[in-house]
């Protein structure tokens, strides 16, 4: 995870939670596992009293406390079991990710909130695959296939001047609520997640299998209806700003960085192209 992931994560939690720093909040991040030494991760940021923060990964390791066999159907995740889902730097990995994204909105509590970080641009990264990149309509696209309620969404375009280079990644933020269902609401939510999983390759024998029950509901969180306030616009003029007030030798060296990334990503294109 880059500094600008982390930064905006940061971004999202100060601008939506802050006033819930004294409410109990269950927290899962999505594919949380430290795989680098000095990596950067979540965990820090949810490190409140009150809070309980859960990492999730298909694989065990660091930073990881639960482990999901399959990536498109979170057995070991109950459903409406958590108030906030967070992922950085993650999705773009996952080849069906739109099924995930379901995943994501069943183990929210009704009025629960989700941050999704994922990048728009930037070189090939498998882990073990690199399949997608996202702008805010890809983002907006996918709160309405869902059923999800968008409250904010954001893509990063502009050079924020970080000594790591995030800004190669053009990362696209979303914010989204899941929204109170009635029993009807509820019963359709369950079935087109089952349909999702049974749709998969190598699923399609149990695609005429008899539904599940849908599960009991559960205490919703305790979030309002939340609107958009804006987080990632304001703190992308809040890193431009302390950017004006470096010195001019620091700016340059950002500059000839961000060069160095730029020349580094254009060649592995044109090799890829030959």
């Amino acid at each position: 995870m880059h500094q600008g992931s982390f930064d905006k994560m940061k971004a999202f939690r100060d601008g939506y939670l802050s006033e819930y720093l004294d409410s109990p909040l269950e927290i899962l991040d999505i594919g949380s596992q430290i795989v680098a030494q000095r990596q950067l991760n979540y965990r820090p940021l949810f490190d409140s009293p009150a809070w309980r923060y859960t990492g999730m990964d298909i694989e065990p390791g660091e930073n990881v406390d639960v482990v999901v066999r399959n990536p498109y159907d979170w057995k070991e995740i109950a459903a409406e079991s958590f108030d906030v889902v967070v992922s950085g730097q993650t999705i773009e990995h996952v080849k069906f990710f739109w099924v995930t994204a379901f995943e994501i909105v069943r183990s929210l509590k009704e009025g629960g909130v989700a941050c999704l970080i994922a990048p728009g641009a930037g070189e090939e990264h498998r882990f073990p695959v690199d399949c997608w990149r996202f702008y805010r309509d890809g983002m907006s696209a996918l709160c309405e296939y869902t059923g999800a309620r968008l409250v904010e969404v954001y893509t990063h375009w502009k050079g924020l001047h970080y000594e790591d280079g995030s800004e190669r990644w053009k990362d696209s933020c979303v914010v989204l609520q899941k929204p109170r269902l009635d029993d009807r609401e509820r019963g359709r939510l369950h079935e087109r997640i089952e349909m999702q999983k049974r749709v998969l390759p190598g699923m399609e024998g149990n695609i005429f299998a008899p539904p599940s029950p849908v599960p009991d509901r559960r205490t919703p969180s305790g979030f309002t209806e939340m609107t958009s306030r804006d987080v990632f616009s304001r703190f992308e003029h809040g890193r431009e700003e302390e950017a004006l007030r470096q010195p001019f030798r620091l700016r340059r060296r950002l500059i000839r960085k961000r060069w160095k990334s730029f020349k580094r990503s254009f060649t592995q294109s044109l090799g890829d192209w030959e």
